[in-house]
């Protein structure tokens, strides 16, 4: 029976860690988790002029045809998305009193949370307390290990005895040490994924576009050329 307790706290925590990847992998695809303002890099007391030079300043910086991957192409049309958006006064005084109201409700949720976000610790006294904690995890969970270690090439996940969940993105922008508890939810997993797709969107936004070089055309011939 005692061994049973911590099995089945192990698996409840992996069933709240893919909330967060989860909530992570559909943020991340959709570049959502950045409100349009923070997509087009206003502040929402922006004037419409300040709109269209920046969706002019944009829209030329990452256009699909200076880098045509897949992530250049989302990227360029959430741009247009939040623009059509920001540029009709009606769309967005709705799209303002959403996003208010959205405000209100996490302020609401978020009273009583208790996951603690903080800057990663040195990574050497990191990995020297994931190795510590790592040999107390059931073996059970060792074999789920390699499917959790990696996901969409962002997070490196362990689950600890069923009682403490690392969260520690590759970048290592955030690090999380949550313990579950009866406060704890699958909001607060989620609310670490969208944390962490907003970082990885910023950095999305902020990189330089790849631009492609075209393949030179031949000279004309500024010489006329003689008739015979």
């Amino acid at each position: 029976m005692q061994v049973m307790r911590p099995l089945a706290a192990a698996f409840g925590a992996v069933l709240l860690l893919l909330a967060a990847l989860c909530a992570y992998d559909t943020w991340w695809n959709d570049f959502s988790a950045l409100d349009n303002y923070e997509v087009l890099r206003l502040s929402r007391s922006a004037s419409s002029a300040d709109i269209k030079r920046s969706f002019r300043e944009l829209s030329l910086r990452y256009h699909p045809d200076k880098d045509n991957t897949e992530l250049s192409v989302r990227r360029f049309h959430r741009i247009s998305d939040a623009y059509q958006t920001l540029l009709n006064d009606e769309t967005r005084q709705t799209y303002d009193e959403r996003l208010r109201e959205e405000e209100r409700r996490r302020i609401f949720e978020d009273q009583g949370a208790s996951i603690r976000l903080r800057p990663s610790p040195p990574a050497q006294d990191l990995l020297e307390r994931l190795w510590f904690y790592l040999y107390q995890l059931p073996p059970i969970v060792l074999t789920l290990l390699p499917s959790l270690l990696s996901f969409r090439g962002f997070f490196t996940v362990l689950v600890v005895s069923g009682t403490v969940i690392f969260l520690v993105d590759t970048s290592s922008r955030f690090f999380s040490a949550l313990k579950p508890s009866d406060a704890a939810s699958s909001k607060e997993f989620k609310d670490f994924g969208l944390l962490a797709a907003r970082a990885r969107q910023q950095e999305a936004l902020d990189a330089q576009p790849v631009v492609t070089k075209s393949k030179a055309k031949p000279k004309r011939s500024s010489k006329p050329t003689s008739l015979q």
